[in-house]
């Protein structure tokens, strides 16, 4: 599929939706994001499943999901989707989404997480640019992360793809893994997300040159190791001329293994696929949380340490 771009940014008057595709959200934080929304002057719908709960606290059925979504990729008057969280879920309800409603009206669909399914598909089925960004449930972490999301909405992430993020003691800036320059479509996300999807028809596509980005959450390094050989043999590297590492975020289910010990595997990875790799990025299930436009083209540097998009 031809990407599409470019991406009219959100002007003052423009509606935009709140959605849950995946996980429910609690009724009490929807209208204080809807109230950040409006302080821009954008007019703001929510989905009427957002805070239902069944089963593994999907926000409603499989039903209600998809028809809460495929309303909004329906409405031409809708400029952008907003995903409340992430959790899980959207993977359940690719199938029956209407790809060619959202193609006759192009819009910005924001999130991470869980949200990466949607992202694939969406590129995938139609080519258009998305936002791999924060979810509702994570803007206004940090300084940082509102800069970085707030430009993505107003058209600017062309200016500065990537603004410089002050070294501090967790964070000690970009690592160059594998000197090189690669130019591709800048694909990727949630890596258990991403692992999900091979070998169906929402997979990461081998028909054009990419820029893979990955990050994740929660991950003991044999489960990191295992999903990218899964990605490997379903030839999800076919075509991928480059590789971006955001954070690799670690959870108490991971206090017997150290971050050294998920880096060797990954380094260990990387070093056999012989392309440029730029690691330790700022993106991920982390305060500091950069804003990428899934689907366009972009040039990686990782001998500098940068990267910037092409169209």
């Amino acid at each position: 599929m031809t990407q599409r771009f470019h991406i009219q940014p959100l002007q003052p008057g423009d509606w935009a939706a709140l959605a849950a595709p995946a996980k429910s959200i609690s009724p009490a934080p929807v209208e204080p994001y809807a109230d950040l929304l409006r302080t821009k002057g954008y007019r703001v719908k929510i989905g009427e499943n957002v805070s239902k709960k069944v089963l593994l606290d999907l926000a409603g059925t499989d039903a209600d999901r998809i028809d809460a979504l495929n309303m909004f990729f329906r409405d031409p008057e809708i400029r952008a989707i907003f995903c409340l969280t992430g959790g899980y879920g959207v993977t359940r309800i690719l199938r029956h989404l209407d790809y060619a409603a959202l193609s006759a009206h192009p819009k910005i669909i924001c999130g991470y997480s869980d949200i990466t399914a949607l992202h694939v598909a969406v590129s995938v089925k139609t080519g258009l640019i998305t936002f791999h960004s924060p979810n509702m449930d994570s803007v206004s972490r940090t300084a940082y992360t509102d800069r970085c999301w707030w430009a993505m909405l107003e058209g600017q992430l062309h200016r500065e793809p990537m603004p410089p993020l002050p070294p501090d003691d967790d964070y000690n800036g970009p690592e160059t893994w594998t000197d090189g320059v690669a130019e591709g479509v800048l694909l990727g996300g949630n890596l258990s997300l991403l692992a999900a999807l091979a070998g169906t028809p929402f997979a990461l596509p081998i028909d054009r040159d990419v820029i893979l980005f990955l990050e994740d959450v929660g991950e003991l390094s044999s489960r990191v190791d295992f999903m990218l050989h899964q990605l490997r043999l379903a030839g999800a590297f076919e075509r991928v001329r480059g590789m971006m590492l955001g954070q690799f975020t670690y959870r108490k289910n991971q206090r017997r293994e150290t971050p050294e010990l998920l880096s060797r595997v990954l380094q260990t990875f990387c070093q056999e696929l012989n392309i440029p790799v730029l690691a330790n990025l700022p993106f991920g299930h982390v305060r500091n949380n950069l804003t990428l436009a899934h689907g366009a083209r972009v040039r990686l540097d990782a001998g500098r340490k940068q990267f910037s998009y092409l169209a």
